[in-house]
């Protein structure tokens, strides 16, 4: 869905549990992280994977979100084959998946910056 429909909620940043996740590219694109980040409290959680297909990545997310499944209400993640299985990624932790527009990184926000972070710290 686009994230015009994600609920208003969501970008007031008063509810726990609207997730943004993103992709982290090492140099030489050798390594990945994938990164998930939490609107209101910046929470974020990351996991190193070895490849950055749609299986691969759908599989470390939901492992990510599992343990905190009842505070995640929205996922926000770009568009891109990556994501290609976010219909898995939404179904268990039971929660809606938005896209943001394209080139409109801005529209996650949070998760850029912690990503901005990370890549000084991730080779």
């Amino acid at each position: 869905m686009s994230i015009e429909k994600r609920p208003a909620i969501v970008d007031s940043r008063k509810r726990f549990g609207g997730w943004e996740g993103d992709l982290v590219i090492g140099a030489g694109q050798q390594q990945t992280l994938v990164t998930l980040n939490e609107r209101k409290s910046r929470y974020s959680l990351i996991a190193h994977v070895p490849f950055k297909t749609a299986q691969v990545v759908s599989d470390a997310m939901i492992y990510l979100l599992m343990p905190v499944a009842a505070f995640v209400h929205t996922v926000t993640a770009d568009y891109g084959k990556k994501f290609a299985q976010h219909d898995q990624i939404a179904k268990k932790p039971d929660a809606g998946f938005f896209f943001v527009h394209p080139y409109a990184s801005r529209e996650r926000g949070a998760n850029e910056n912690m990503n901005g972070l990370i890549r000084q710290f991730f080779p």
